[in-house]
């Protein structure tokens, strides 16, 4: 195992195996994460997995899971109740003292890369781990984020082709609408570049793959149109214009029921899979 998985705890719940354990990303550090596994997944199953990355948020990977105080983003829970294999894992910047502290130990360590960059390689990691996963079918793997994840989502749908559908919500898909440029992120020395290079670029590079835009007109939503509609040609090259698209949920920085119903039917959808419970979670 080159990942050098190291277990932690397992939790057998009602309805799911909760497995805390790290895997290597780099010689420099590991990530840790929750993976969740349905009960009902036997040793000949070949299930379809969803990475699910969390918030800028101290409880990190406690959220996706349901041990943090917000239950509406215990994202990971919803999708293990639909059948889902589902892997959570812990974004660097929100380890040790955090994402400045780990912004200054990645350009020491990794200079040739941002935090973005680092990221994404961290999110083809976690398809790594999942596909030597006995019960995971590799062909179906889907990854949803919210703000800080809706980053990690865009880059890893771009960058990681053995993602098949994305979901992205509030994080922001133009570089000014939100704090790209942070240390942490794409740095300042991205600034001159804008708006010769901008995130459509980046949204191209997805297609034909699906991937769904969500905003509740905070960081996303009606401001992030230009967005769709400049890679809309490049979909409609392969045929596949329904395979991105844009809602506005008004619910301004959240994740509301509403949204997330349709968030999780857009990767039922395309992974060509049934739910096995249609959970949401609480309004």
């Amino acid at each position: 195992d080159t990942l050098s998985t190291k277990i932690q705890s397992t939790e057998l719940l009602t309805t799911h195996k909760r497995i805390l354990l790290s895997f290597q990303s780099d010689e420099n550090n590991r990530i840790q994460a929750y993976l969740l596994i349905p009960h009902d997944v036997n040793k000949n199953s070949k299930v379809p997995a969803v990475v699910v990355f969390h918030q800028t948020t101290k409880d990190t990977i406690k959220e996706p899971v349901g041990l943090g105080p917000n239950q509406s983003l215990a994202i990971a829970n919803h999708l293990v109740e639909r059948g889902y294999i589902v892997l959570a894992p812990e974004c660097f910047i929100m380890k040790g003292k955090g994402p400045q502290a780990q912004a200054t130990e990645l350009a020491k360590n990794s200079p040739e890369l941002t935090g973005m960059g680092k990221m994404t390689f961290d999110s083809s990691r976690c398809i790594d781990f999942l596909e030597i996963h006995e019960n995971v079918d590799s062909a179906r793997i889907g990854c949803i984020g919210f703000s800080l994840g809706a980053k990690e989502v865009l880059y890893a749908m771009a960058f990681e082709p053995r993602y098949k559908v994305g979901v992205f919500n509030e994080g922001g898909i133009g570089i000014r609408m939100s704090n790209w440029t942070d240390p942490w992120y794409l740095t300042s020395k991205m600034k001159p570049s804008i708006p010769e290079m901008e995130h459509h670029q980046v949204l191209a590079l997805i297609a034909p793959r699906p991937i769904l835009i969500m905003g509740g007109n905070s960081a996303d939503g009606d401001s992030s149109w230009p967005f769709i509609k400049a890679v809309l040609p490049v979909y409609g090259l392969f045929g596949a214009e329904e395979k991105i698209g844009l809602i506005n949920h008004q619910g301004k920085h959240t994740f509301p029921h509403a949204a997330r119903a349709k968030a999780y039917q857009w990767i039922d959808h395309w992974l060509n899979h049934k739910a096995t419970k249609e959970e949401v979670g609480p309004q």
